[in-house]
């Protein structure tokens, strides 16, 4: 569904409104933003980052990173296989110096992956991550109207609807934001062990 399709729904559901759509745009953005900061992060945000870094021992990620994959599997793999995740102290203390090949540990430091000993040559790797989606563009869509619209029409709606004292139309946009939350939930365990044996059996 695109951006355009989606505010048309919401304002068909306020009456027909055609004044409202900035605003909708707005109020789908910020929720877009608030729900990929909560639990749980939905398996359509869950991507195969590749990594590429030279002498520094680390690589910084991108502004989009939200966080690792956070299943019981390692999220860091090389192609010599997986990668443990240690404290810095620990990693430090049982890896220290430098490797030519691909480290044997690695630990987050805030918006960067160090890696254990330090890396002096080009490698190559790969961090599965939940990673924000770009906000939906006019005639667009992204994956939150691919997958699940409904939760960004009534999240937004719900919104309107208050900012224009539209009771029953905020009941409304109220039950369809609870129901597509549910959905969206139940697909989340679904799609996340989908997911697990795709990533973990493929590699």
């Amino acid at each position: 569904m695109i951006l355009e399709e989606a505010i048309f729904l919401v304002e068909q559901r306020l009456g027909g409104s055609t004044t409202l759509s900035d605003r909708v745009k707005i109020e789908m953005t910020a929720l877009q933003t608030q729900l990929e900061l909560r639990e749980p992060t939905p398996w359509f945000l869950l991507h195969q980052m590749e990594l590429d870094f030279s002498d520094y021992g680390y690589v910084r990620l991108p502004q989009s990173f939200i966080r690792e994959w956070d299943d019981e599997e390692p999220a860091l793999w090389f192609d010599t296989g997986p990668v443990p995740k240690l404290s810095w102290v620990q990693a430090q203390k049982k890896y220290p110096g430098k490797t030519d090949g691909p480290p044997q540990a690695y630990d987050l430091m805030g918006d960067r992956l160090d890696f254990f000993p330090k890396v002096t040559s080009l490698q190559k790797g790969y961090l599965w991550a939940y990673v924000r989606e770009p906000v939906v563009a006019d005639g667009e869509e992204n994956a939150w109207l691919r997958e699940v619209p409904q939760l960004l029409i009534c999240g937004a709606g719900r919104a309107i609807a208050q900012y224009v004292s539209d009771a029953a139309a905020l009941q409304a946009f109220e039950r369809g934001y609870a129901e597509a939350g549910a959905i969206m939930a139940m697909h989340h365990v679904a799609r996340h062990e989908a997911q697990r044996h795709r990533i973990f059996g493929g590699l």
